[in-house]
């Protein structure tokens, strides 16, 4: 089995925080397509994750983890607590700081709860080794035409206890 954890931006419509964590139900791999004379065919795939794994992501959220964190949250934010959301990561090779693409993912994909690299390649190696995966990253942006990359470890270490 295969867990991925890193980092990723979160998708503010959907809730989603600098601080909180994702976990992914899916990986939407965006990036495959046919490229036209004057646009181009998006062909994506969707990678399920493990369901026995996404399970325990379920049920760890329901622990009380979040009192194990002792770092102080991004940005002065006093009482913070962070969250977890579950819904699909979109992923692909290029970082997105683009307000229109993301808008874009979102409405093919409207639960998506994070953008971020690298996940469609775990997954497409955990399906070539027919073993599960799991992806959960840490939020530490949110899409903008300006991202400013705060590289947070607040949730990440607590999740790869699982």
């Amino acid at each position: 089995m295969e867990i991925w954890v890193g980092i990723a931006a979160g998708i503010g419509k959907n809730g989603v925080r600098i601080g909180d964590v994702v976990v992914a139900s899916s990986v939407y791999y965006y990036e495959p397509g046919k490229r036209k004379e004057g646009s181009e065919e998006r062909r994506p795939r969707t990678f399920v994750v493990d369901r026995v794994l996404y399970g325990k992501a379920l049920n760890y959220e329901a622990a009380e983890w979040k009192d194990n964190i002792n770092i102080p949250p991004p940005g002065k934010r006093s009482g913070f607590v962070p969250k977890a959301h579950f819904g699909p990561i979109a992923s692909g090779e290029k970082v997105i700081a683009d307000q229109g693409t993301i808008d874009q993912l979102v409405s093919e994909v409207p639960k998506m709860v994070g953008v971020a690299m690298e996940g469609a390649g775990v997954a497409q190696s955990a399906e070539n080794n027919q073993c599960g995966f799991l992806e959960i990253r840490g939020a530490s942006e949110l899409p903008s035409a300006k991202f400013n990359r705060i590289e947070s470890t607040l949730p990440l270490g607590l999740f790869t206890k699982v």
